[in-house]
């Protein structure tokens, strides 16, 4: 009986581990989970308050998502409160082609939408939109996002190691770097970890420029460079994505380093690269460094850590009667034998 117990302690405590952190919801997949924030907030603060959690404003992929967060925010606000998501119009106006459209802040594609009529921004507005707790459709907020909101964070099941105040994303870490040049930025990521960044898609692309977006960056160094005529990247991984400007890859030997403007990458001689980058661009830098979530205890795991515990110690001291049962009845026994052996010795005597 009590080893049926144990092994069923032991499943549900296997279970358990994939639990969403405490003070979070279990999104429709356990491996992703929300944090509803009570404590308002305008845009910008929330986005840094969900990156503090190793997280973002959560984005929305269908109606399914979208009913759901809307039925655990009507559990979690009152019933008259607007909140927001990570849903931003950004203009990228570094960009060649002044691209301006919609964005999850975390980088997934903006592929479902549920504006109430006449939402949709106007060419050349930015800001960001907020979601009616009644209806569950998005309203545009172009009041610079500064209007205090409650929130709705997206976070890892897990802990991150991501120092709280860089940007978690796809299992990496972005963070801004200072330093003027190349060598100097490059550098600078390896003290704290990691190179200059690495793209290889387009979400490692959208990522990238929403960093540089958010953080109110210009032109970016990333982590491209050639070596005997050949594109490599920092970190030692294969160039196999490109997104040069007007799709023209600059030519070598002349370009030293590579540069992110907008969306778009544009090659750098020395003289913008090393020589003196600020006089004629102003360059910022992006890092990134891999991470893994690692699973944490949670308030329940423990819990069941504490009856397995329990458990495996009820068994011990069940089988510790047991044994000495055991050794008392053989005990018994073999005196028994003894008496009855020299009883009949005195009989023959």
């Amino acid at each position: 009986m009590l080893t049926n117990l144990l092994l069923a302690a032991i499943f549900l405590l296997h279970q358990e581990s994939f639990a969403c952190p405490v003070g979070t919801v279990e999104g429709l997949t356990p491996d992703i989970c929300y944090f509803f924030s009570v404590k308002k907030a305008n845009w910008s603060d929330a986005e840094t308050e969900c990156i503090s959690y190793s997280g973002h404003l959560a984005s929305v992929g269908s109606a399914f998502e979208n009913n759901f967060l809307q039925t655990q925010a009507k559990k979690a606000f009152s019933n008259d409160v607007t909140y927001y998501l990570g849903g931003s119009y950004i203009n990228f106006i570094d960009d060649p082609n002044n691209i301006t459209q919609w964005a999850w802040i975390d980088g997934a594609p903006f592929n479902y939408q549920n504006f109430a009529p006449g939402q949709q921004p106007k060419e050349n507005d930015t800001g960001a939109f907020y979601v009616d707790i009644q209806s569950g459709q998005w309203y545009s907020d172009f009041n610079s996002t500064e209007t205090l909101r409650q929130y709705v964070c997206r976070v890892p099941n897990g802990k991150v190691d991501c120092n709280g105040t860089y940007y978690y994303l796809n299992n990496m870490c972005y963070w801004e770097a200072n330093g003027v040049g190349y060598s100097f930025a490059t550098q600078y990521c390896q003290d704290d970890g990691g190179h200059l960044a690495s793209i290889h898609n387009d979400l490692d692309n959208n990522i990238a420029s929403l960093f540089i977006a958010f953080n109110n960056m210009s032109i970016t160094f990333i982590g491209l460079t050639q070596f005997l005529g050949e594109w490599v990247w920092q970190d030692g991984s294969t160039y196999n994505y490109s997104k040069w400007e007007n799709g023209f890859q600059p030519l070598f030997p002349f370009t030293l380093c590579v540069m992110m403007e907008g969306q778009h990458w544009i090659g750098g001689d020395d003289n913008e690269c090393e020589i003196d980058p600020e006089i004629y661009l102003r360059i910022d830098n992006i890092c990134a460094k891999a991470v893994q979530v690692t699973p944490v205890k949670h308030v329940s795991e423990m819990r069941q850590e504490k009856k397995l515990k329990m458990l495996r110690s009820r068994e011990k001291i069940s089988r510790e009667g047991l044994r000495r049962r055991h050794e008392k009845k053989k005990k018994i026994v073999t005196k028994k034998g003894q008496k009855e052996y020299f009883g009949k010795k005195e009989n023959e005597a």
